[in-house]
């Protein structure tokens, strides 16, 4: 798995474009406290630990507690991004379209 991971990277280099890996993490932990995917997840796929410029997960907690939050409400998680900072971005996920948006803020 890590010389496909690293031979992708090199292709997308050579070809002076960018390239998204898309990748299914395994179901989550119930030892694990918080749900959220981290780095570690990707168990096998530990080449794109060293090898990914930006690594970004999407946690929707109504997939979890279906009683809790806003059913849609999703978390754009920025696990690692070499060139810039990590943290997250609020997301709303439209079920009917398949679709992410930016989750305006009320205040807005």
């Amino acid at each position: 798995m890590a010389n496909a991971v690293r031979r992708l990277k090199e292709v997308a280099l050579q070809a002076n474009t960018a390239l998204l890996v898309v990748s299914q993490l395994p179901r989550h932990n119930p030892k694990r406290h918080d749900p959220r995917p981290t780095l570690d997840d990707f168990g096998a796929l530990g080449a794109v630990k060293y090898h990914a410029d930006v690594v970004l997960g999407l946690y929707r907690e109504d997939m979890y507690q279906t009683t809790r939050g806003v059913e849609g409400a999703t978390e754009l998680i920025v696990a690692k991004n070499r060139h810039g900072g990590t943290g997250f971005v609020d997301l709303f996920f439209y079920r009917d379209w398949m679709r992410f948006e930016d989750m305006v803020e009320p205040d807005r």
